[in-house]
């Protein structure tokens, strides 16, 4: 009797050990939550004035395979944002300024301009490794039409099925924590530096009423008309300019080199 009782006993702890295990392979990937950015500008003096009212957060978040990445400027007041349906494979493009709000679709002709735009040629993921927001970064070495070469990171830790299929970085099957953007002639370096697992409010990913619809050629005047640092000359003496990989991408102040084991 006692022997059958040790024995239920035993199973019982083997199917909660198998319970618990993959509760935590689960707790792994993160499904729904938001990633929190910094945005910086590597070619742009850092006593330019209008650096003031350029976007300084992002916010990527993301719900059962809808994303959002929203740049934001001055407190929120002014962003735009970038929503991706993943099973309808629907884009929205917005701007909002103030109180004016506006919004415009995206076809798969203007996807794949966007991503012919940036121009990406060559994606090659490397040993290196970083932690970012306290995620494990792969990296990997990005190659543009120019020639002009650079280094991302991005993380796998998260439950999001191609996560950039509808940005310049499709190549690249992972969340986005290190990279950087080239747009209307300023490039942006975009560092996580906050993760957060909680709950995200479906409406997150919808067009409300008082948006105004713009067709995409509309809303790109409308960004490019109100783009404060246009006329504005960056520096050229970065690694950006040359064809080498800058050291750190940028992450020197949140993101380590993993220590690698001494044989």
């Amino acid at each position: 009797m006692k022997k059958g009782i040790i024995i239920s006993l035993i199973g019982v702890a083997a199917v909660a050990a198998v319970l618990l295990t993959c509760n935590k392979c689960n707790m792994m990937k993160k499904s729904e939550g938001w990633v929190e950015y910094k945005v910086t500008y590597p070619l742009i003096d850092s006593s330019n004035s209008m650096l003031s009212v350029m976007p300084d957060k992002m916010y990527f978040k993301f719900k059962d395979n809808n994303t959002i990445s929203d740049l934001q400027a001055m407190g929120g007041l002014v962003g735009s944002s970038f929503i991706s349906d993943f099973k309808n494979k629907k884009v929205m493009q917005t701007f909002r300024m103030l109180v004016n709000k506006y919004a415009a679709k995206l076809n798969d002709r203007d996807i794949e301009k966007m991503k012919r735009d940036f121009d990406v040629m060559g994606v090659s993921v490397t040993n290196e490794t970083r932690i970012i927001a306290g995620k494990k970064c792969k990296e990997a070495d990005i190659r543009l039409g120019n020639g002009t070469k650079f280094s991302v990171f991005f993380s796998e830790d998260f439950d999001i099925k191609n996560p950039n299929w509808s940005n310049p970085y499709y190549k690249i099957n992972g969340v986005l924590m290190d990279f950087q953007v080239e747009k209307y002639g300023i490039l942006m370096q975009f560092t996580a530096t906050k993760v957060v697992t909680d709950k995200v409010d479906e409406n997150e990913f919808k067009i409300t009423p008082d948006y105004k619809m713009k067709t995409p050629a509309e809303l790109e005047e409308l960004l490019q008309a109100n783009n404060p640092m246009q006329g504005s000359v960056q520096k050229t003496d970065t690694a950006k300019t040359d064809n080498t990989k800058p050291d750190s991408a940028g992450v020197k102040g949140n993101a380590n080199k993993e220590e690698k084991p001494r044989s």
